[in-house]
């Protein structure tokens, strides 16, 4: 089976107020157990507004190489979307945070073939099974390290690494 995996950076926790600025999509193969990256962008969208204090003040730019120029010269969502559509068409998709990136996606008109949250996932192995791991619980267990200062398409690579060998608690 593939499965995509996304991963989306943003300026804050608002669909409405906050804007995406980096999709990152990897695809799990996990009958050979194998990842590849498909999809890597700095994004533009049209929520963005760099003079914004809760944009320019962001955590992604605060703890990430990731710059406010990056994202006024990034890509837009709209250049991209039959490309990000058209691989959300053809493969079933997880995310770590799946509730927050989908929520971001879906306000901004993709459809998902959504399949378990990586994060509800990993309950039964974590804090006793008893609530469902934050995303920091979830990443430890996968992969008992935290690297500050990743962004999006390096965090999903090494998620992976460790996650393939898991996918039966994924589908």
């Amino acid at each position: 089976m593939k499965i995509a995996v996304l991963d989306i950076e943003t300026t804050g926790f608002s669909d409405k107020w906050d804007a995406i600025v980096e999709i990152g999509i990897t695809l799990v193969d996990t009958e050979k157990k194998t990842t590849t990256l498909i999809y890597d962008e700095v994004i533009k969208d049209k929520n963005f507004k760099p003079t914004w204090a809760r944009h320019k003040d962001a955590w992604i730019f605060k703890n990430s190489d990731l710059t406010i120029k990056d994202v006024i010269n990034g890509k837009s969502l709209e250049s991209q979307r039959k490309k990000i559509q058209g691989i959300f068409d053809k493969y079933p998709v997880t995310a770590f945070n799946s509730k927050f990136d989908f929520k971001f996606m879906g306000a901004r008109k993709f459809k998902i073939n959504e399949i378990k949250c990586l994060m509800h996932s990993s309950r039964p192995f974590v804090n006793g099974g008893k609530k469902i791991p934050s995303v920091i619980e979830a990443y430890k267990f996968f992969f008992q390290m935290i690297r500050n200062g990743m962004r999006n398409t390096e965090v999903v690579q090494i998620r992976w690494m460790k996650v393939k060998y898991f996918y039966i608690y994924v589908i």
